[in-house]
């Protein structure tokens, strides 16, 4: 024990100490690194809040199918929540962008808070705001959620208003996404949707959506001649359970609308959904591969974050389908 306590006293004794010199050494190599990269840094591109989406990546340059090609009008593109780009989804400010994207229809979200009043927001966005994992518009008024604020600019909007807002700017659709849930769930949420509508004038141009069978049977019953949309999905073993990936379901209601998710949509499906009166109307595509994907199908519309970029698409194929019956075409001009 004392000869290896020795050692170690010898070791201390020797040891690295460092002096003035050696202290002006390590000053030279740390301002020298801290230029390097500092200099690096500089260089260096900043990041991106969001996904980058090259035009590139969006533009059309493979040939249209002939189910693109066939149809007698071109596929309404409509943008998700509103211009998300510009604006909170769902808020005035978004709804207002949508005509500079191109789009010619506008997607709005109905949510019903604790005492009864439709307004235009999602639990997810809720939860976003108020910064928390999860939330549900039905535990709060409508005070308390015209209180909040979603982008620094504005107030969550009332299904009313939103709607008002969207008739002004003359879209060729309006799709409300009805999003029920408690303390009241789809009890009477038709109901106090068609109301709205019939309120805002809204019930040529406005067509109602819903995961809810439901729904979409009670609005059936209650307007018949309002356009109801039924989802149709298969993401979740719950939802094929349900029988919600059956396209040739609620034949009573007469739906006209199958909002579908666009992983499921091929020609076959749209040509189904096609031989039972009904369009399909992909959601919600957000990326060059399921824009071919569904565009080749033959969809009758297409929601979507990027209205721009799939607008774009959609001119520039039309100008390909031209180009092979009567000669070609200049599609810069398109």
């Amino acid at each position: 024990m004392k000869r290896s306590t020795a050692r170690h006293d010898r070791v201390r004794r020797h040891s690295f100490r460092p002096g003035f010199g050696s202290f002006l050494a390590l000053i030279v190599v740390f301002g020298v690194g801290t230029f390097f990269i500092s200099n690096r840094i500089s260089e260096a591109p900043a990041p991106l809040d969001e996904p980058l989406h090259p035009d590139a990546e969006w533009e059309a340059t493979w040939g249209p199918s002939s189910a693109f090609c066939e149809r007698a009008m071109p596929p309404l593109v409509c943008a998700h929540g509103g211009d998300i780009n510009v604006a909170a989804p769902n808020t005035i400010g978004a709804i207002r962008g949508v005509p500079y994207t191109g789009a010619k229809c506008v997607e709005i979200d109905a949510s019903r808070t604790k005492d009864g009043q439709l307004v235009t927001i999602h639990n997810r966005e809720l939860a976003e705001l108020l910064d928390i994992r999860s939330a549900n518009v039905g535990d709060f008024t409508l005070d308390e959620l015209v209180g909040l604020d979603p982008r620094g600019s504005e107030k969550i909007p009332t299904l009313y208003e939103a709607l008002r807002m969207a008739l002004s700017l003359e879209f060729a659709m309006i799709t409300v996404d009805t999003k029920p849930g408690p303390p009241r769930h789809d009890d009477l949420f038709a109901a106090d949707v068609l109301a709205v509508l019939e309120h805002a004038n809204c019930s040529t141009t406005c067509q109602v959506w819903a995961k809810s069978d439901k729904i979409v049977q009670d609005t059936a019953s209650l307007s018949p001649s309002t356009q109801a949309g039924y989802v149709v999905m298969n993401q979740t073993e719950q939802a094929r359970l349900e029988g919600a990936d059956k396209v040739a379901r609620l034949r009573e209601a007469s739906p006209r609308v199958a909002a579908t998710y666009y992983g499921m949509v091929d020609q076959a499906l749209v040509a189904e959904a096609h031989s039972l009166e009904r369009e399909v109307h992909a959601w919600t595509v957000n990326d060059p591969v399921a824009m071919r994907q569904v565009l080749n199908a033959g969809v009758d519309a297409i929601v979507t974050n990027f209205p721009t970029q799939i607008q774009a698409a959609v001119t520039t194929l039309q100008a390909k389908c031209r180009a092979e019956t009567d000669g070609p075409v200049d599609l810069r001009a398109a």
